[in-house]
């Protein structure tokens, strides 16, 4: 199956303010454009495999149907809901950041 992505104003500030970290706070512009390389990546992944990923660990989030991709070579996660032939993007976090009082 292949899925429509669709992407929050959330999801969107959150990745901006990463690669604005990224880019600017830290001057590695060179980073900030390989996670946008992985997160494109994650997303094209999400169109053909959504619903083959776990929900998350925490079981707030996932009652709530939060699943997750990890970036495949960076330290965050995408966290995602999947509702009929659409995947809702809700938001990018550093694996180490308590995201589930972030959503």
């Amino acid at each position: 199956m292949v899925y429509r992505l669709e992407i929050t104003q959330r999801a969107e500030e959150l990745l901006e303010n990463i690669i604005f970290y990224v880019a600017v706070k830290l001057s590695n512009p060179t980073a900030a454009a390989a996670i946008l390389d992985d997160v494109e990546k994650a997303y094209s992944d999400l169109e053909f495999m959504a619903e083959t990923l776990a929900y998350c660990e925490d079981p707030v989030l996932s009652a709530k149907g939060f699943r997750k991709i990890r970036l495949e070579h960076h330290d965050y996660v995408i966290l995602y809901k999947v509702r009929g032939g659409t995947v809702t993007i809700e938001g990018m976090f550093h694996e180490l950041e308590n995201y589930g009082k972030k959503l």
